[in-house]
């Protein structure tokens, strides 16, 4: 496990270099590092934002508690965490870390999956956009096209990796 993180850790590194030295060639480095800066100032934000929260989960609640209310063999816990998404802003950000934990912590895959495409899918302050756009049944048929996706792609995780 260390060890994977670890040629992880390299592989990461290389890659970053081989972008940097093949980036300076092609953008002046004034442009790079400003485009970098800004990439970074936009997802470090919420990175540490999932990364609290993970940690919270971590240290905080009780690895029975989340295996047997999101565990493989409760089949409610997959349409409940799509509906709990929907009404979420979740960015990947975020939830990368989050994710992380919470299978760490005994939370199967396709709840975790059916968390994330509902949040990501489909948030308050879009459907009060489509809403102010388009008439109530398309948006009706929206929404529950995010719901029904979340929990298709939450049973298929399930049944790939139980």
């Amino acid at each position: 496990d260390g060890l994977l993180a670890l040629y992880y850790g390299v592989l990461g590194v290389l890659c970053g270099m081989f972008a940097l030295r093949y980036m300076r060639r092609v953008l002046p480095s004034a442009l790079l590092l400003g485009l970098l800066a800004t990439v970074f100032k936009g997802v470090i934000g919420w990175l540490l934002l999932g990364a609290g929260i993970g940690a919270f989960i971590y240290g905080f609640v009780p690895t029975e508690l989340l295996e047997g209310f999101a565990g493989a063999d409760n089949l409610w816990a997959i349409p409940l965490a799509a509906v709990i998404g929907i009404p979420m802003y979740i960015r990947v950000e975020t939830m990368i870390p989050i994710a992380g934990i919470l299978m760490e912590k005994g939370v199967s895959a396709g709840v975790v999956i059916a968390l994330i495409l509902g949040g990501a899918g489909c948030s308050i302050p879009e459907v009060s956009l489509l809403n102010s756009i388009f008439k109530k049944p398309m948006v009706v048929t929206f929404v529950l096209c995010i719901l029904l996706v979340a929990i298709g792609t939450g049973f298929a995780f399930t049944l790939v990796m139980p």
